[in-house]
């Protein structure tokens, strides 16, 4: 699994990180590459982008979905999404409901080969239907790694939102 870094960003690109507050708590986060490029998603016919959509509303942050574009961006906006959650003193877990393929290969490799991330076993309460044992943890990693070297080569913004675009 190749991941890509800051460095790896074009030169008008950056990290734009969308947070939607509700009573003054957030409960969504979307972190896009922008400029978004727009590529044809060959499977359905929509242009498709790299973003991750989280759902911060409970104990843990869950992946509510991901769409890399490119090979190698998905598993860059994990990263950042698990820097996210662990600054808000929580972690990073897959949607308990639904879990791809794809996904799964990202939760084994933070459960089997990434000693910088820390795991916890999932609440009870929260367990995914799926019997894997990578994603019946969150993780957690430093947030002193990625979203600082972002800010460092001016590609982060944050902004906050308080209602959802649709």
């Amino acid at each position: 699994m190749s991941i890509k870094t800051p460095s790896d960003l074009e030169s008008q690109a950056y990290i734009r990180v969308d947070l939607f507050e509700h009573s003054g708590t957030n409960v969504e986060v979307w972190i896009n590459i922008k400029p978004i490029y727009v590529h044809w998603d060959d499977t359905s016919g929509r242009p498709a982008a790299n973003q991750i959509k989280v759902d911060t509303s409970g104990v843990v942050w869950r992946v509510r979905s991901v769409n890399a574009a490119e090979a190698g961006w998905g598993p860059f906006l994990y990263d950042v999404a698990m820097e996210l959650a662990t600054l808000d003193g929580k972690g990073l877990c897959s949607d308990p409901s639904h879990v791809t393929e794809d996904a799964l290969k990202v939760w084994e490799f933070y459960f089997t080969r990434r000693n910088d991330v820390a795991r916890k076993k999932l609440p009870r309460k929260i367990w995914p239907t799926r019997r894997d044992e990578c994603i019946q943890y969150f993780y957690s990693k430093s947030p002193s790694l990625i979203i600082p070297e972002l800010k460092r080569l001016g590609k982060w913004c944050e902004v906050h939102q308080t209602s959802l675009p649709f």
